[in-house]
């Protein structure tokens, strides 16, 4: 019985109070410092919810809860504060750790099958001999100072158990180690395998990844940190999504990591912005240039003005050249995919000229049914082009591509998806492309692109030019636009 002692600014470190009576006992910090309670046992103490616990871990019902009791099966500890705390032999079984700091933990022995430790701060963290079957591992963080040793795991999960909209996955589906479902870890494996990210540097890229912006990028790195060399980049992969972009580096002991994500990803930005910056100025003038005789020639058609604006602008246009009385203002959306210009960009212009008369908004061209059998055809057209001594059927005959800029939402997901079963094709990323391209057979494939842009710079050859230089899709778009009534 310690009751009434004051620990305030103390070196509690390692200490044990275990079944100890802590009722009006203070932990809080001293004027001059704060108590250290790395790493101290609280196992089955009783008070603890009447001593003076000042901003420790212990201020937490929850944390003095699990460090007392040592039982947390099933439950919810997500983003806890549990950096430093003592839960040797814990039950942690099926609980939703996601975003914990278990930094400095002692986890000895605990029992963390199925638990999720997605996102996880384990750095410093003392996982000896914990039981870890099933357990989600997606994206936790650990270093030279976790400690691994003897961890009983037959698998485990590298993605958790539903997607970013909330769909269960199979297992097939969760990234399981070993991946062969008949193989499981045999002793010592688990720490090997993880043992080779320890001096691991992930950069996350969004939205696919720039080649030419990412090369100097990492020249740069290189050059402020001679250690680091071509070889230290090991491996860039998509995201599930395919959207996002994983660079993994392998550097030298003792790399300074944060400098070296902070310099590659600063100057990546900076690069990728100029470059995007670059690209849309050099759309803009070929679309003036090509288009200009084009649109005159649909203007003298339809008798009536036509105008083609870019949706890079900071504000909507004001449409006041084209008002005509007693007649809409038709806007005719030549995008071919519902991203963010379709759901955000166009209701602004739609409010914004409703101001000056009615409007009348189309669909995105993307939606349009005629459009999509020209797709169809166009991708037809490759196919026996490819194979033309072959009868046309599902056998022997590659499955061609459409390859489009990265989205994301469940409205996306459902067009693409239709897309896919109406061209009997199937979309990919363009990001996701960048590496399996060269990986696949010649198939027939279409960019989902108007003009020229990095979907099919990238690419080259492989895809081919964007679809308003294909002369059937060109003459079909015309003609429909000047059927609009």
């Amino acid at each position: 019985m310690i009751g009434g002692t004051r620990f305030d600014g103390a070196d509690l470190r390692g200490a044990f109070f275990r079944q100890a009576r802590l009722a009006n006992t203070s932990f809080a910090a001293s004027r001059r410092q704060p108590t250290r309670l790395e790493r101290v046992c609280f196992s089955g103490a009783r008070g603890l919810e009447r001593a003076r616990l000042g901003t420790s871990l212990l201020a937490d019902p929850r944390v003095r809860q699990l460090l007392v009791t040592l039982q947390g099966a099933k439950g919810q500890f997500e983003a806890i504060n549990l950096r430093g705390a003592w839960l040797e032999q814990v039950d942690l079984r099926g609980a939703n750790l996601r975003y914990a700091d278990l930094s400095g933990a002692a986890l000895g022995q605990a029992q963390l099958q199925q638990a999720n430790l997605k996102a996880c701060q384990c750095l410093g963290t003392d996982f000896s001999a914990a039981e870890l079957d099933g357990a989600c591992l997606e994206g936790w963080n650990i270093d030279s100072g976790t400690n691994l040793a003897a961890v009983q795991a037959s698998h485990v999960y590298l993605l958790e158990c539903t997607d970013q909209w909330g769909h269960r996955r199979d297992d097939h589906q969760r990234e399981r180690l070993p991946h062969d479902p008949k193989k499981n870890f045999e002793a010592g494996d688990f720490e090997t395998y993880f043992q080779q990210v320890f001096e691991e540097v992930k950069i996350l890229i969004r939205g696919g990844i720039n080649p030419k912006a990412f090369q100097q990028a990492f020249q740069e790195v290189m050059r402020q940190q001679p250690q680091i060399t071509p070889e230290c980049l090991t491996s860039i992969r998509r995201s599930p999504s395919g959207e996002d972009v994983m660079a993994t580096f392998q550097v030298p002991p003792g790399t300074d990591k944060a400098a070296f994500q902070h310099t590659l990803d600063s100057e990546y930005r900076a690069l990728d912005s100029k470059y995007r910056a670059l690209e849309l100025e050099n759309v803009r003038l070929q679309g003036q240039l090509a288009g200009e005789s084009r649109l005159a020639e649909l203007e003298r058609r339809r008798g009536a003005p036509v105008r083609l604006q870019a949706l890079t602008a900071v504000a909507p246009p004001l449409p006041a050249g084209l008002l005509r009385p007693g007649l809409p203002l038709t806007l005719v959306p030549l995008l071919l995919l519902p991203g963010g210009h379709v759901r955000h960009d166009l209701p602004a212009i739609s409010n914004q000229w409703r101001r000056f008369g009615p409007v009348r908004r189309l669909p995105f061209l993307g939606a349009w049914p005629s459009w999509q059998v020209a797709l169809r055809r166009e991708l037809a057209a490759q196919i026996a082009a490819k194979q033309p001594d072959s009868t046309p059927g599902p056998a022997g005959m590659a499955r061609p591509l459409l390859l489009h800029h990265p989205l994301e939402g469940p409205l996306a997901a459902r067009y693409l998806a239709h897309l896919e079963r109406f061209c009997g094709a199937r979309a990919l990323p363009g990001a996701a492309a960048s590496g399996e391209l060269d990986l696949l057979p010649p198939d027939p494939l279409l960019p989902l692109a108007l003009a020229t842009s990095r979907l099919t710079e990238c690419h080259g050859e492989r895809v081919g030019p964007p679809l308003l230089q294909r002369p059937n899709l060109r003459a079909l778009l015309l003609e429909d636009l000047e059927a609009l009534p």
